[in-house]
């Protein structure tokens, strides 16, 4: 495609397994833009539960580490900020 965009994505959810409602809309928006020929890459909080790096549906999601393992509870469940308010 000419004028195909190379399109970088960080965001605080993004689905971690089919079926999973987090990040729902960016992980539409990506598939999308994907579909129409743009490279997408998605950042999303890491998981222990998703892998760290894969291809899904034409988008290149990585999830880097943020904190040790104890302490990496910010991100998904409620949502960012009532995860932190409730530490």
């Amino acid at each position: 495609m000419s004028g195909a965009l190379r399109v970088v994505t960080v965001t605080t959810s993004y689905p971690r397994w089919e079926g999973d409602f987090a990040g729902h809309f960016i992980a539409s928006l990506a598939e999308e833009l994907a579909v129409r020929g743009h490279s997408m890459r998605v950042i999303a909080p890491h998981d222990p539960a998703a892998p760290a790096s894969e291809t899904r549906n034409g988008v290149q999601v990585i999830r880097p580490r943020y904190l040790p393992d104890r302490f990496e509870t910010v991100a998904y469940g409620h949502g960012m900020l009532p995860n932190v308010r409730e530490r």
